[in-house]
């Protein structure tokens, strides 16, 4: 279920960027840039694995 539910949000957030670059509210490389952002500052933050039982 719960990956279902990855899946559908997965594809509505790739039409939304899709469109918003299609529009030319962002680039491709904005849009890309600011993944690589996020991506680079959670990979400082704990994961929920990580912490001790």
């Amino acid at each position: 279920m719960v990956e279902k539910d990855v899946e559908v949000l997965e594809d509505m957030l790739t039409a939304l960027v899709d469109l918003l670059v299609e529009k030319g509210v962002i680039t491709q490389e904005e849009y890309e840039d600011k993944v690589r952002l996020l991506l680079e500052e959670s990979s400082s933050l704990t994961r929920f694995d990580d912490l001790k039982k």
